[in-house]
C-alpha cells in the first residue's frame, strides 16, 4: 500500500465494501478507513467488525479529505457517485469501483 495514502472511504459498506475495508488491514493499511452506506445499520455492522474505522454522515465530505475513494455498489449508483463527487474531488486523488460492469462505467 503506498505510504502516502492515509485515508480511504468506502461508499457502501455491504458484503463488498466491508470486504474491502477488512482486506486493507489483513494487508497492513495503518491509515483511516472511514465509511458510509445508505442503510446506517449496514455501516455499523461494518464498523463493529473492524471493517471501517468511523462512518460519516456525509460520503461527500469524507471523499473530499481520502486519498482513495472505493465505491462499491450497484454499478448505477456508481456512476451517480461518480458524478456527484467529481466538483469535490482533487488532482492525486484516486477513485476505484468494485462494479462488475465496466462498460457502462468506463463510458
Amino acid at each position: 500500500m503506498a505510504a502516502n495514502i492515509r485515508q480511504i472511504t468506502i461508499v457502501g459498506t455491504g458484503l463488498i465494501g466491508a470486504s474491502v475495508g477488512l482486506a486493507l488491514r489483513v494487508r497492513g493499511f495503518g491509515g483511516v478507513v472511514v465509511g458510509w452506506d445508505k442503510d446506517p445499520a449496514r455501516a455499523a455492522v461494518a464498523l463493529s467488525r473492524g471493517a471501517i474505522d468511523e462512518v460519516t454522515g456525509d460520503p461527500m465530505t469524507a471523499a473530499a479529505k481520502s486519498d482513495l475513494i472505493v465505491l462499491a455498489g450497484p454499478v448505477f449508483s456508481i456512476l451517480e457517485w461518480i458524478d456527484q463527487m467529481a466538483p469535490v474531488l482533487r488532482a492525486g486523488q484516486l477513485v476505484t469501483d468494485v462494479g462488475s460492469v465496466k462498460g457502462v462505467i468506463a463510458e
